[in-house]
């Protein structure tokens, strides 16, 4: 399933980055739009706690963020 597969998850992040960079240029703003996004995918392997849900999700958040931050070299991507 698309919903259990990683891949779909970054393809979707990615196109969401870009159509928020793309509308960001088209409205001539001065500074980059995008979002970090964390998700968890239980597929029954291992804990599905919502506690433990949400912690990866948070900790993914948090990772793609500070991956944004590095491939813009702002210090606080919008």
């Amino acid at each position: 399933s698309k919903n259990t597969d990683p891949l779909y998850w970054e393809r979707l992040r990615s196109g969401l980055n870009g159509r928020l960079n793309r509308s960001g240029e088209k409205q001539k703003l001065p500074y980059a739009v995008g979002i970090s996004i964390g998700y968890s995918i239980c597929d029954g392997t291992g804990s599905c706690a919502i506690e433990k849900q949400i912690e990866r999700a948070d900790r993914q958040m948090y990772e793609n963020k500070k991956a944004r931050k590095a491939l813009s070299g702002q210090k606080n991507p919008v």
